[in-house]
């Protein structure tokens, strides 16, 4: 409602009157500006993209002519025409027997960072919509190809993953079917392939489309040989489709069948170097003997064989030398000697995250240790167990009197070294 305080109802008349004229006048001219044609971008960007393609669309208004009316289209940005993407049509056509109102652009090189701007060319008589101008930036890769670890170990079998990441190193699935090649490199491989190892089904493997990874196994042929046992894999995809991941290399180490049931969890079973146990060998001429890692049901390892990972979980002294999970390599074969005429025939690794000095308050410099593994078997029930060695330390937790070798592995004797078994969980 509108009041006129005030005025005489004539007044008031008067008003209305010139209200009224004004608003016929401004309805007269919307009408006439409604008429005009117009053309907008239906949005600021492309109204789909799919894969390389990205489609731009526009919209008119008031256009009635049977004529065709041609808009060319300014193309601009970083990229370029013809070099980093291709156009579908150089222009927008409004009626007319082949009307086109949208355009296609096809990049042709993923993942540059480039930018595609448009710009509608309007010929007199056509008006401006919303959307004038519109673009983006030409598509990213379709993913990034990865091996799912950088060094595995391999005793009968091995599965191992390869894998699609985004940008930011997340899984990221594939919008339609990928292909990767896995090659042996020759030049740094020291095993052979179709002499000491094979791949069990194939090299080859395609991630489908709404996966992220896909797997391949290899297998041994035969026991390892000392010093060809050393596996070096490449990668190979369309590049133009897809980027390079984290990994673009895997070495793998080839352990031998003897290792095959060591992947998984492990329970302990039997703590063989307890305080008694060192007492007999020392006596009275070593101390702190309560200080060596005690028996504890709870404790268990676990071993992964592609990511190369051991992960401790101890309640026992073991925590402070094993201090959380390590990455583990293969070294030297070794045999060990644990007196009264008994020998160990151990392979090494080296652990990388170990306290060398079984401190709580201290942590040693040094965090590489050399670890012996071995399976045996239980006589009664022919379980594999695992048989674990700590050769490799410079205890300052217990026995502070013993003195350790200078080169690694520092404790590799009878009363040094610390010996548990496990069974499988």
């Amino acid at each position: 409602m509108i009041i006129f305080a005030g005025h005489t109802n004539q007044t008031m008349k008067r008003h209305i009157s010139a209200i009224l004229s004004a608003m016929l006048l401004l309805a007269s001219c919307s009408e006439e500006l409604s008429q005009t044609p117009a053309v907008s971008f239906v949005t600021s960007g492309p109204v789909s993209v799919e894969f390389e393609n990205a489609k731009f669309s526009i919209v008119s208004r008031n256009y009635t002519s049977k004529e065709a009316c041609t808009i060319p289209v300014i193309f601009s940005g970083t990229a370029e025409k013809g070099v980093d993407y291709t156009v579908s049509s150089e222009a927008f056509v409004l009626g007319g027997d082949a009307p086109v109102d949208s355009i296609v652009v096809t990049a042709l090189v993923l993942g540059s960072d480039k930018t595609v701007n448009m710009s509608l060319n309007l010929p007199d008589g056509i008006e401006a919509g919303t959307h004038r101008t519109a673009g983006f930036t030409l598509q990213d890769k379709f993913g990034y190809m990865t091996f799912g670890s950088s060094h595995s170990l391999l005793a009968d079998t091995l599965t191992f993953t390869l894998g699609v990441l985004d940008r930011n190193g997340k899984a990221q699935a594939v919008g339609k079917d990928a292909d990767i090649t896995v090659s042996v490199n020759t030049e740094k491989s020291t095993a052979v392939e179709g002499t000491h190892f094979e791949f069990a089904d194939s090299s080859h493997v395609t991630i489908k489309a709404g996966s992220a990874a896909g797997k391949l196994r290899l297998a041994t042929i035969g026991e390892p040989v000392e010093g060809q046992d050393i596996i070096v894999l490449d990668i190979s995809y369309d590049k133009g489709l897809y980027g390079e991941g984290l990994i673009q290399q895997s070495t793998i180490a080839v352990l031998g069948g003897r290792f095959a049931s060591l992947e998984g969890k492990w329970k302990i079973d039997t703590l063989i170097t307890d305080s008694v146990y060192m007492k007999n060998i020392w006596g009275e001429s070593c101390t702190l003997l309560e200080e060596l890692p005690k028996f504890k049901a709870t404790d268990a390892v676990t071993f992964s064989m592609e990511t190369c990972t051991f992960t401790p979980s101890f309640s026992s002294g073991f925590r402070n030398y094993f201090t959380g999970a390590s990455h583990l390599w293969k070294d030297a074969s070794y045999t060990l000697d644990k007196g009264e005429e008994e020998y160990a025939d151990l392979q090494l690794f080296m652990f990388d995250n170990t306290n060398r000095w079984f401190s709580v308050e201290e942590q040693s410099e040094d965090k590489n240790s050399l670890v012996g593994i071995r399976m045996i078997q239980d006589e009664e029930t022919s379980e594999d167990l695992l048989d674990l060695y700590i050769l490799d330390h410079n205890s300052k937790a217990f026995m502070p009197e013993l003195e350790y070798d200078e080169e690694k592995p520092t404790a590799a004797s009878r009363g040094r070294y610390l010996n548990a078994v496990f069974r499988k969980n």
